[in-house]
Order: C-alpha cells, then structure tokens, then sequence
C-alpha cells in the first residue's frame, strides 16, 4: 500500500492495511516522506522501495492519478496497481488496473467531494458485501470521519449522513 502522509491518505492506508490483515494478506505500507520524497508516487521512490522486494499488486491510496511516469515503470514490471484517489485528474488517466476517482469522467461526478478514505471505506464496504464476508468495518467510520473533516470536505450529502451518523 504507497499512501499519503496528510491525515486522509494515513487513515485511508490505516483502513485498507488492517482489512487485509484481517485476511490474512501479506501486506506492507509505505507513506512517504514530504520532504525526502515530495507528493505522490514518484518513480526514484519506487525503485528504492522494490530494492527490498517487488510486489505483484500495489495500492495506491490518496495519490496516484497524477503519478504517470511511477505508474507506467510499475506497469513495465507487471506489477498490478490500484488506485483510490479523490484529487483532480486529467486525461490521459494513469495507466494502471484500477482506478476510482470520482474527478474522472464517469457517473459518480456528482460524488466528487468525497475523500480518499470515505472512498476506501466504500471500497471494502462493496468488498465485504459481494463476498459476503463476516468481517465488520464500521467502527473504522470515526477515522473516515476525522479524514473527511482534516480534508476540508464539504459536509453535504453523504458526508453529512456520515457526521450526523458517527456523531
């Protein structure tokens, strides 16, 4: 999992890190440093973290839509990608398998004041009831919460049944 380091990408890797725990994935994180590493996924990052071990799926939580260049080495090393974002993306979209951002041209425009960890949330949420799992995420809803306010997100819609809710 390669996060964000301001509370929204913490919580969103905190909350997608303990659901594969969970089940039993072997699952690592990394969050980079602001000030050694900058914003977002860059590929100098990625090349010093596959020195440890190369991964066959990387997450990307509250980055990722604009990391073209780390995106397109990671796709020449076969390595599948994720990424749950909610920050301003223009075409061309990142090359990767997955990718959820309510900016994108799709149908959930009207869902764009969501954050990352609202959106991993809803993520796993969708996960757990397709596969009928057991596992129970929502005592995770206050770190959402905290995410959705430390993010500056608006509370209209679904963020203000999310407050009235946790609250």
């Amino acid at each position: 999992i390669f996060g964000d380091y301001d509370v929204d990408g913490c919580v969103s890797v905190s909350i997608m890190f303990n659901f594969l725990k969970k089940n039993k994935a072997k699952v690592s994180y990394y969050i980079p440093n602001r000030f050694n590493d900058g914003y977002g996924a860059s590929k100098i990052t990625l090349i010093r973290l596959f020195k440890k071990n190369l991964p066959e799926l990387i997450i990307f939580l509250d980055c990722g839509s604009n990391s073209h260049d780390a995106l397109s080495y990671i796709k020449k090393l076969k390595i599948k990608t994720i990424i749950i974002d909610h920050h301003n993306i223009q075409k061309p979209y990142p090359k990767t398998d997955v990718l959820i951002n309510p900016k994108k041209e799709c149908n959930y425009i009207d869902q764009n004041y969501l954050c990352s960890a609202f959106l991993t949330y809803l993520f796993l949420d969708q996960y757990i009831r397709l596969n009928k799992s057991k596992l129970q995420i929502k005592d995770d809803l206050i770190y959402v919460l905290l995410a959705t306010i430390t993010d500056v997100m608006p509370l209209r819609g679904i963020n203000r049944l999310l407050a009235q809710k946790v609250l």
